[in-house]
């Protein structure tokens, strides 16, 4: 891939940067997408030139492990990425056993983010998430 040589001070020796170009949907943006779609838009931003394409995780919509093992069959190149992974809401035992089985299918390409992530289901009067198997009234 080119890239862009730029000067940052007088002086200093000129560097070379590649940029890197993501794309990614909300859930609820594609919520109308259908599984069988779902390939062909991860197709078409690999063709398009895109270097990660990330898979929202949003409860109540499509998975988002599934849709990362859909789009890593139909393409080559692109990075499959998958954002936010929760601890709270899977065991991260079987969130790594997730990205194992979507590695083997990508050969190296997936990657997600971990995180707390944002229920919108939650009540207010809920401050944090607590751990599975915590005591809910602590």
């Amino acid at each position: 891939m080119p890239g862009i040589t730029c000067q940052v001070m007088p002086g200093l020796t000129p560097q070379r940067l590649t940029l890197k170009f993501h794309l990614g949907f909300p859930s609820g943006s594609i919520a109308d997408l259908k599984m069988p779609d779902n390939a062909a838009l991860a197709e078409l931003c690999e063709a398009l030139g895109f270097d990660t394409l990330w898979h929202s995780n949003e409860r109540f919509y499509r998975e988002m492990f599934v849709r990362m093992t859909s789009s890593a069959m139909v393409t080559s190149r692109i990075g499959i990425g998958g954002a936010i992974a929760e601890p709270f809401a899977i065991h991260p035992a079987l969130t790594a056993q997730l990205l194992a089985t979507v590695d083997e299918l990508a050969g190296g390409r997936q990657t997600a983010a971990l995180g707390r992530g944002f229920a919108r289901s939650v009540s207010s009067d809920q401050r944090s998430p607590r751990r599975p198997g915590s005591d809910p009234g602590g």
